[in-house]
């Protein structure tokens, strides 16, 4: 990312690590030029809008530049598809 070397899954271990994020799975972005992530909130019922401000900000302070998800989806479980494996979204 912007000439870095970045460690998805390390970045995404460490925003599971944050209270109320459940599950996470992060991926470059189709143009490869940031990462994107796909969070699963720990509560069954969420405000979006509260958790992505919470979170954005939680993630700008706990992550370089270069390791910040520039695209957040939220979802109720992460997407996988008929054959079990990580589908985009």
């Amino acid at each position: 990312v912007g000439g870095i070397n970045v460690f998805p899954m390390s970045i995404a271990s460490k925003i599971k690590t944050h209270p109320k994020v459940k599950d996470c799975v992060v991926r470059l972005s189709n143009g490869n030029q940031r990462l994107k992530a796909f969070i699963v909130p720990m509560e069954k019922e969420w405000q979006e809008e509260k958790i992505r401000m919470e979170l954005g900000k939680w993630i700008n302070s706990h992550f370089k530049i270069e390791e910040r998800v520039s695209s957040i989806q939220f979802g109720r479980e992460l997407p996988y598809n008929d054959m079990g494996k990580l589908t985009d979204w």
